[in-house]
């Protein structure tokens, strides 16, 4: 416990290259925020007076810390974390197929970010690439600084300033937002039509009216399939939308709370089309063979860059200081061996069968 308790009051160093962790350095450096201004304010001072004297470094620390705009500029940045961000990032650090769902995900962050200081008239029933042309800095569009979010717990603190510091926070403010904007504007793929028509591999998406929607996504794969293969794939389509779907391919499993609310959890999107892919005709052969190529090359493609640079981490330990002459066959084979004893048996080695299946 004593262990804990020390661990849990040490700061946190934030990295670029770990940016789901800054809302948890915010939050940390405001748990300790007396704390450092007890050590650095007094405690410092007292023991070091002299190498304190005219040092850069101390004179900026000591300066954010008695600044009551830098403290609550914290707590702004830890509500846009913890209520918008956070959940989008640590829901794409998940290692399973979310390609299907980037674009509809991807608009609903730029929608909750637009709705924190747009007023409600002019950003409702807008979605995809219908928010990439609004024009958000037009002031007529913008809430008032009583109504734009920032979050109760940094309101709250608005009475610690002055009316002039007031008045440059929530000009940061606005900056902030539309600084953020102005990037997912420019680098979002909300007109990426491949990105959007992606969104027909969801189970829920299964029509025979978006059968020009499967098209367009074989034909944005260069060199996959050729032309008596994409006329294929429309008649496999179709008869897709036709299949009588068992439902457990689809849930995984179902709860009801002690307020009678039901709560589901569903199957990864791959384990609901490799049950599709098995099926068969009344002669044995795949029913869905090129919808099958079509669908095993976009289920590969990555959704961010985490799992890239978990790939990584994962050779790294791989090509230890002995080993690090192994070939791309090599290095292929050990991360074949890897994933197979990752998905079987629960992960454990001595469970896995030695069998040519392998």
């Amino acid at each position: 416990n004593d262990f804990g308790d020390v661990v849990e009051k040490t700061l946190l160093y934030f990295t670029i290259t770990r940016w789901v962790l800054l809302g948890k350095v915010i939050s940390r450096v405001l748990e300790l925020w007396d704390p450092l201004n007890e050590y650095f304010l007094n405690f410092l001072p007292r023991i070091q007076k002299s190498q304190l004297n005219k040092n850069e470094k101390y004179e900026k620390i000591k300066s954010n810390l008695t600044s009551n705009v830098v403290k609550i500029r914290l707590q702004f940045v830890l509500f846009l974390c913890e209520n918008i961000f956070d959940r989008f990032l640590t829901w794409f650090q998940q290692e399973e197929p979310l390609i299907h769902l980037l674009y509809r995900e991807l608009s609903e962050l730029f929608y909750l970010i637009l709705a924190q200081f747009l007023k409600y008239d002019f950003i409702v029933g807008k979605s995809g690439g219908d928010l990439c042309d609004i024009d958000f800095k037009l002031n007529e569009k913008q809430l008032n600084s009583k109504n734009i979010r920032i979050g109760e717990r940094t309101r709250k603190q608005l009475n610690a300033l002055t009316q002039q510091e007031r008045e440059d926070f929530f000009k940061d403010i606005r900056n902030i937002y539309h600084g953020i904007s102005k990037y997912f504007k420019l680098n979002l793929p909300l007109k990426n039509s491949f990105i959007r028509d992606l969104q027909i591999l969801h189970p829920s998406m299964k029509n025979a009216q978006d059968v020009d929607q499967i098209i367009r996504v074989a034909r944005g794969v260069p060199d996959l399939l050729i032309d008596n293969e994409i006329d294929y794939l429309r008649n496999e389509w179709l008869a897709y939308c036709i299949e009588v779907i068992d439902p457990k391919w689809i849930i995984k499993n179902k709860q009801t709370d002690s307020s009678g609310h039901e709560h589901i959890t569903y199957h990864r999107i791959d384990f609901y089309w490799n049950n599709i892919f098995e099926i068969t005709t009344t002669n044995g052969r795949p029913k869905y063979p090129v919808l099958t190529k079509l669908i095993k090359n976009i289920l590969i493609i990555s959704h961010g860059n985490a799992d890239v640079e978990r790939g990584f981490s994962i050779n790294e330990n791989i090509i230890s200081s002995n080993r690090s002459l192994l070939s791309q066959l090599s290095i292929n084979s050990l991360r074949t061996t890897y994933d197979t004893v990752k998905n079987s048996n629960g992960g454990y080695s001595h469970n896995v069968c030695a069998c040519l299946t392998i």
